[in-house]
């Protein structure tokens, strides 16, 4: 499975250099870094992230 890295640019809690290490250390990881959002991106941009972390999965599972 590949492993993704949903960030904010405005995350405080995990801030965008901690996000660069976090997704540099993962093999083959996908890093989504999302303007104007902070910690929580699924409650803060939900119309954003769902549809895409939706179709990231589908691709998984196809994958299989």
């Amino acid at each position: 499975m590949t492993p993704i890295v949903v960030s904010g640019e405005e995350d405080k809690p995990r801030p965008v250099p901690w996000q660069n290490v976090m997704a540099e250390h993962l093999p083959n990881a996908t890093l989504w870094r999302l303007e104007k959002i902070g910690h929580s991106p699924i409650l803060e941009a939900p119309d954003g992230v769902l549809p895409r972390l939706l179709d990231f999965l589908d691709r998984v599972e196809k994958s299989g």
